[in-house]
């Protein structure tokens, strides 16, 4: 009996060190761990969300400059939530907890440059997240380039969908709903087979579901013009950019052209014109 009294006790004091160690490093884990969809929903904002699409190869700095002068100069919104999607895990980092009037939310793919399917199902579990999690039934999207093309996608799978937000309004910049010039995409980007260059099945797919674009959708498609003598922005003609006039409704489709040398594929979304298009179209201000 008494030998083997040190054998339990040291039995129970591995167990309790066992015991001490997986708290602490479930502790550490949930100190390390960002912010993401777990306990978000705890604040309420206020407004519809708009959220920010990146094109073909975009990044957390494609929007960042439009979202940061929507905020502080024009306090149109306030950035909320930045949001990502790697092979069908989304997941959100909540940037404030106050309660905050017309939402900014950034979209970030961490596979860049994959094709219109693979990026609109990634764009899709983001936005399932934010009705699951965060309560937003609906949502408007501003898309740079490609991320228009995917926006589209996304409209068309899921206008049956209950469990994804609806899209109240959509704002396209610089985005080549005919595709690009196979020549013009291969010497920006050295590749020659993608969904971007025109005629892509891809790019045929979308006009062949137009009838599933959700007719209470209200598209604003922006296009660059860099002179009188161009015919677009440097990579997107200006018929391309302005193409979604063949699938949406002309009660609501608008679109504009800017004509400025500023008025590039990559510096459109630093332009203050177009600032102002998309001020006015989302939020109906006029400053």
């Amino acid at each position: 009996m008494m030998r083997g009294l040190p054998e339990m006790k040291s039995k129970k004091n591995i167990a309790l060190i066992t015991g001490i160690s997986l708290m602490a490093l479930l502790f550490i884990i949930q100190i390390v761990k960002p912010d993401q969809s777990t306990g978000a929903s705890d604040v309420k904002h206020e407004g519809t969300p708009t959220v920010f699409v990146h094109g073909y190869r975009g990044s957390l700095n494609s929007f960042k400059g439009m979202m940061e002068r929507f905020q502080t100069e024009r306090e149109w919104g306030e950035k909320t939530l930045i949001c990502t999607s790697e092979q069908r895990v989304a997941e959100c980092e909540s940037l404030t907890k106050e309660k905050v009037e017309n939402p900014l939310i950034q979209v970030f793919f961490e596979e860049n440059d994959s094709n219109f399917e693979k990026t609109s199902i990634e764009l899709g579990n983001i936005l399932k997240l934010l009705k699951s999690e965060y309560g937003y039934d609906k949502v408007n999207i501003v898309a740079h380039s490609m991320g228009g093309l995917v926006s589209v996608n996304y409209i068309q799978e899921t206008r049956q969908e209950k469990e994804f937000p609806k899209v109240e309004k959509l704002v396209t910049i610089g985005s080549p709903f005919q595709g690009i010039n196979k020549e013009v995409f291969q010497k920006r980007y050295g590749e020659n087979d993608h969904d971007l260059i025109a005629g892509s099945l891809a790019i045929k797919e979308l006009y062949a579901e137009k009838g599933n674009f959700d007719p209470h959708t209200k598209v604003y498609s922006i296009a660059g013009k860099i002179s009188e003598q161009e015919d677009g922005d440097g990579l997107v003609s200006v018929k391309s950019a302005t193409s979604m006039r063949e699938v949406v409704t002309s009660d609501k489709y608008r679109e504009q052209v800017i004509v400025s040398k500023k008025a590039t594929h990559n510096g459109l979304h630093e332009n203050k014109e177009v600032d102002e298009e998309v001020g006015n179209f989302i939020w109906g201000t006029s400053n």
